[in-house]
């Protein structure tokens, strides 16, 4: 995450493509299944939000919810806290 807005910091939060503006994020897949694992879902951490997003397919359709929230330390652009918040998605759409 450091890595990610330290370059966001430096070169920009955002980029313009043909289709419309682009926000830098991590994406981090998870699997259910250990024994023989697929794609259950991924989170998505942006730092313009702040916000961990968690996406889970449910019957063939996207679902998506808020798990945390990142609030970096005033003052110090190197530490921050992950601090869980259940919330509802506001965008609907896969990314």
């Amino acid at each position: 995450m450091l890595f990610v807005v330290s370059q966001g910091l430096r070169h920009g939060f955002e980029v313009r493509t043909k289709d419309g503006d682009l926000r830098l994020s991590i994406v981090a897949f998870f699997s259910d299944d250990h024994v023989s694992p697929t794609c259950s879902g991924f989170y998505v951490y942006t730092p313009q939000t702040s916000q961990i997003l968690k996406w889970t397919r449910d019957e063939g359709r996207w679902a998506c919810e808020q798990t945390h929230v990142v609030k970096w330390r005033e003052g110090d652009s190197l530490r921050f806290d992950i601090q869980e918040a259940q919330a509802p998605c506001a965008q609907r759409n896969a990314p």
